[in-house]
């Protein structure tokens, strides 16, 4: 059995974030199997490709001077030698994997590989496409390739080698499809003029290989030996001619592009144009003088132009003049073709109606090319769009959301691109903006909330009342207002209670576990807590360089107070129905002025009103990924809370009419529920164990399972 091979390769040396090569060696007379490697590298500096010719040499000096006939014994000697070598020669691990490789050996219709890193392997047929590479590996693993493949080929089977970059643009039917249907050589060619409206950024490296029987390759003579050394085996520069004839045979079997041929063109026009500036070197002088006659002439029939029209503009006398003139020109003309003979009036009408109709005929020309140029772009635009969508479920697949939003943001681009000139182009573009606002919400995880169920509306006791802030105790939700009154509803059976004669003007309420009470704090810096209907004041020793309290959190026997005018955070302790022992509780220079709010742990997290959550410990600021990686963007947020036990952090946007989740480790979004209903957020209260929040949105309170 032999086989046809056809490599796919777009790299912009300029512009690409990646660099590769791929290398095939047919078997000489003493070997047994052919080699076929293909290697990426996650970075395009030089000391990249040093590591590249490098990975090359060492695989095909270990290939070359192999003298056994086991082809898989080959492939171990190979993958031994680079297990050896590579902890000295790999570069550095930028992100994820720093190179991925495929390593393969054929004899006859048998193939053995091995892979390192986001190098895939399909097996494809008409009716099927398969993985057979093992994508996973073990990071803690003292071995980069630590495993190798076997596989037994058929006639007509087809074999995909590539990086993950291709299945991020295309889907997998969609390669299945072009790959099984076309030889090798025009699938890549097909391949590549899709992929040629990628950005120049992304590289994409590929192997594809048909398997065929003697009988039906007879036709075929021989395939091309693609790479050959043309020195015996054993030379020590046979890999560097190898490399060379690599290029020669691509250079040759290419055809030159437009941009290419172009090239040439100026550079003939260049070269002649340098011979006759040689040739005129005598007269150069005389030309110039020319040039400035010339120039002084123009500025003289310009000037008189100008001056023409200023007095058409402003002298009536010369506008009468001119007119006269121009009347005059039109009646001796009129006369004149009046005394032309019949058959030649007849002759001038035809020839000006030919004029109109070819001039009619050419307008419409170019009306119907400018519109066959607007359908291909729209049609170009609209395949964009899709093949990125494709892009997007396969990297939400793989759990590449950095790729998704990539991909995403590009959609956005190409839809205020996109024709809307016609009642049927608006629709569409209505359609694929709502088809992408669910894709949007898929990749920033957003839980879209139509009708959010309503637990409460304050407004029912109170058609006045201005609830500022709600609490959680014994099952009853509690609505802390403008008035004298305190409103309670039970979440079990929907009780209410109404608490009366309760005066005080609220600014802060918290739920304080070491008493098991709310702790109210008053425009006037006092604390105080309710028990039933009766209002317990709490003395308070507040430290002289408190300015004001701009927000407060409670943990243990803890309360902290924020002062944004003072930019610190004190504490205080509890003492029997007092707060005592005020100390500054930050021991360094921190933007507490641009802080929003702030949650206790043991840590404490302040909510930035830049988007950012800084996390304290200490007095200090702790070694944390503070930005939020999340569109919307979030940069008016409210309010932030945890607890020691949870693992999240929650987070109130009513800018964004949202509520956040995110992992309190690592700051990573988990989800967000969003609502247009949301639109006068205020507070919320967190029910983890009933999996459930309560959120306050002017006087009403609704309840949304998370």
């Amino acid at each position: 059995m032999t086989y046809k091979l056809a490599k796919l390769n777009l790299f912009d040396p300029h512009k690409s974030l990646k660099t590769g090569e791929m290398l095939f060696q047919k078997a000489e007379e003493d070997q047994t199997s052919d080699l076929l490697v293909l290697v990426e590298v996650d970075s395009a500096q030089p000391d990249r490709h040093s590591f590249i010719q490098n990975f090359l040499s060492l695989i095909f000096e270990v290939y070359e001077q192999s003298t056994i006939e086991d082809t898989e014994k080959i492939l171990e000697n190979i993958l031994k030698r680079l297990n050896q070598e590579l902890s000295n020669s790999k570069p550095k691990k930028d992100r994820g994997y720093a190179f991925q490789s495929f390593i393969g050996l054929i004899k006859e219709n048998n193939i053995y590989f091995s892979s390192y890193g986001n190098v895939e392997t399909f097996l494809i047929k008409s009716t099927m496409i398969k993985q057979i590479s093992q994508k996973e590996f073990d990071p803690g693993s003292s071995l980069f390739f630590d495993h190798t493949l076997k596989g037994q080929l058929k006639d007509d089977d087809r074999l995909l080698i590539a990086t993950e970059s291709l299945t991020d643009y295309l889907s997998l039917e969609k390669i299945k499809k072009i790959i099984s249907a076309l030889p090798p050589q025009s699938a890549s060619a097909h391949l590549s003029n899709i992929l040629e409206t990628v950005p120049k950024t992304v590289s994409f490296f590929g192997l594809i290989l048909q398997f065929i029987t003697a009988e039906s390759s007879a036709e075929n003579k021989e395939m091309p030996k693609i790479g050959r050394l043309a020195t015996p085996s054993g030379s020590k520069n046979s890999l560097d001619q190898l490399l060379r004839t690599q290029a020669e045979t691509e250079k040759i079997m290419t055809p030159p592009s437009f941009i290419d041929s172009l090239k040439n063109k100026l550079k003939k026009s260049g070269n002649l144009i340098s011979v006759k500036a040689k040739a005129g070197n005598q007269t150069a002088e005389k030309i110039n003088k020319n040039k400035a006659g010339n120039k002084n002439a123009a500025i003289k029939k310009y000037s008189s132009y100008l001056l023409s029209t200023w007095q058409f503009l402003t002298s009536g006398k010369f506008r009468y003049g001119s007119l006269s003139s121009i009347n005059s020109l039109l009646r001796k003309q009129i006369k004149r073709f009046y005394g032309l003979s019949k058959f030649k009036r007849i002759l001038i009408l035809v020839a000006v109606l030919i004029v109109l109709i070819l001039s009619q005929s050419l307008v419409w020309q170019g009306k119907q090319l400018e519109t066959a140029a607007d359908q291909e772009f729209y049609q170009d635009t609209l395949v964009k769009i899709n093949e990125k969508r494709s892009g997007i479920e396969a990297s939400l697949i793989y759990n590449d959301t950095v790729r998704a939003k990539q991909l995403l943001g590009e959609i956005e681009v190409l839809l205020n691109q996109l024709p809307q000139n016609s009642k049927e182009r608006i629709a569409e573009h209505n359609r694929l903006q709502s088809e992408v606002k669910t894709v949007f919400e898929k990749v920033w995880k957003i839980t879209n909330i139509a009708e959010p169920v309503s637990l409460i509306n304050f407004r029912n006791f109170d058609l006045t009342t201005e609830v500022i802030k709600i609490g959680l105790k014994d099952n009853y939700l509690y609505g802390f207002n403008n008035t004298s009154k305190l409103f309670t509803v039970s979440t079990v059976d929907d009780q209410t209670k109404i608490y009366e004669n309760l005066d005080l003007s609220i600014k802060n309420v918290g739920y304080f576990e070491k008493i098991d009470n709310f702790i109210i704090q008053s425009n006037d810096n006092r604390f105080y807590t309710i028990n039933d209907d009766e209002i317990l004041e709490i003395t308070a020793n507040l430290p002289a360089e408190l300015s004001q309290i701009d927000g407060l959190a409670f943990y243990l026997d803890k309360v902290y107070l924020l002062d944004k005018t003072s930019k610190q955070i004190f504490r205080l302790t509890y003492l029997t129905n007092s707060f005592g022992r005020p100390t500054g509780w930050l021991r360094e220079e921190l933007p507490i002025d641009q802080t929003n709010d702030l949650a206790v742990d043991g840590y404490i997290y302040t909510l930035q009103n830049d988007g950012k959550i800084l996390k304290l410990s200490q007095g200090g600021r702790e070694n944390y990924s503070e930005e939020i990686k999340i569109e919307p963007v979030l940069n008016s947020a409210s309010k932030i809370f945890t607890t020691e036990d949870s693992q999240n952090l929650y987070i109130l946007d009513p800018a964004g009419r949202r509520f956040i989740i995110l992992n309190k480790e690592t700051v990573e979004l988990k989800q967000q529920y969003f609502s247009d209903k949301f639109n006068n957020l205020k507070d919320f209260i967190i029910d983890e164990a009933g999996s459930k929040v309560y959120l306050l949105n002017g006087a009403q309170v609704f309840v949304v399972a998370i």
